[in-house]
């Protein structure tokens, strides 16, 4: 059943930003850059829980597009990280808002409270899976 919901918010989300023409992976990186300086592409991968060829195709296409930049380490030249532009932020905001639009939709069945009592329920659920999962 979890799997199912996970496919509805994924066309959801596919319909909220096809605009954009950005997969959801796509829509994760920019998100998980959004909420840090820069990363890496291991460190991208990581926090996705995807593998680091999958994170790297999803990257090139957002550094296509304009919306992350990927540099050198000023430290360690091998090292290159991944950050947002200033067009990709502005992106970022817009998709996670649509993102959010998405998950409305999705949880539109159920009535306010029961919104938040099936999130909470979820958020314990994924919280212990990933603890158990490490």
């Amino acid at each position: 059943m979890l799997r199912e919901l996970e496919r509805a918010f994924e066309r959801s989300l596919e319909k909220e930003s096809v605009e954009f023409g950005v997969t959801p992976s796509q829509v994760d990186i920019l998100t998980v850059l959004s909420m840090n300086r820069w990363l890496g592409m291991t460190a991208i991968a990581r926090e996705l829980d995807i593998d680091r060829s999958t994170a790297a195709k999803a990257v090139r296409a957002l550094v296509a597009k304009g919306w992350v930049v990927q540099r050198a380490h000023p430290v360690d030249l091998r090292y290159q990280r991944f950050e947002l532009t200033d067009d990709g932020f502005v992106a970022t905001q817009v998709l996670l808002a649509r993102a959010d639009a998405a998950q409305q939709k999705v949880m539109s069945p159920l009535m306010g409270r029961d919104q938040h009592a099936f999130m909470n329920m979820l958020s314990e659920m994924v919280d212990t899976a990933s603890n158990e999962g490490r």
